[in-house]
């Protein structure tokens, strides 16, 4: 997942998976890319104090999958900026960096599982497709995709007070789990704290911070969804149990 970083250059662009095959990677389709000075850039030239690192740019763009059988094309949005930096050979310069802000069809930063259920699955692309243009947002959608897991493992949403149906809390709810999910529960309420400050804290989250959520997401989803890990669980306590081969 480090390879999610936030900026990019005509000539280096991470290596995003492609969201169509999900196999390979996407790369410029450069007869397609378009830039332009923004307005509120353009103005501030006149300024005394002007440096090249006041241009601002917007963008868009299409991506392509290296793999040519896959043909997958991936539109794009964002802003833009000269930074400056160092070259071997001619000392101090600036070079274009672009921000992406919006994919189409989204990127997917992690590989789901092939029996994760829909209703999980669609709340984690949601994710997906904030992720570079609203850190809180995308942290946010990753905890009601904890709230769908819950529920698609029975866990109950609902207790009864004074005659009175009530929500039972996320936090509760995760401590409701069956005791064969103990490993996971610390992965969960982890991404539950940061949904949460995604959506209360006011401070706002970083990229870095999403990525953690999505790091621990993926654990979760993989102990739960993918048969290789069930089995390989379920060999591992047969032969705890027997303290040997089965």
């Amino acid at each position: 997942m480090n390879r999610y970083t936030k900026r990019f250059s005509i000539s280096d662009v991470p290596s995003w998976m492609c969201p169509i095959c999900e196999s390979s990677t996407l790369s410029i389709d450069r007869q397609t890319f378009f830039r332009v000075e923004t307005a509120d850039s353009k103005k501030s030239t006149g300024h005394s104090d002007w440096e090249p690192d006041w241009l601002r740019f917007v963008y868009s763009c299409v991506f392509k999958c290296a793999n040519k059988q896959c043909e997958g094309v991936v539109s794009s949005v964002g802003t833009g900026c000269l930074e400056e930096g160092l070259d071997e050979e001619f000392g101090q310069c600036f070079s274009e960096y672009f921000y992406p802000k919006y994919f189409y069809p989204n990127l997917k930063i992690f590989k789901l599982p092939e029996d994760t259920p829909s209703e999980i699955a669609e709340e984690i692309n949601q994710s997906f497709s904030l992720f570079f243009c609203n850190f809180d947002s995308a942290a946010n959608h990753a905890r009601i995709a904890l709230e769908n897991i819950l529920t698609d493992l029975k866990v109950k949403r609902y207790k009864i007070a004074n005659h009175k149906r009530k929500t039972i809390t996320l936090h509760n709810r995760i401590e409701l789990l069956p005791a064969k999910y103990e490993k996971i529960k610390t992965l969960m309420l982890a991404v539950k704290w940061l949904g949460n400050s995604g959506s209360h804290s006011g401070r706002g989250l970083t990229p870095e911070d999403v990525i953690d959520a999505y790091k621990m997401l993926s654990v979760v989803l993989n102990a739960i969804y993918d048969d290789k890990h069930a089995e390989a669980s379920k060999l591992a306590k047969g032969i705890n149990k027997k303290k040997g081969p089965k």
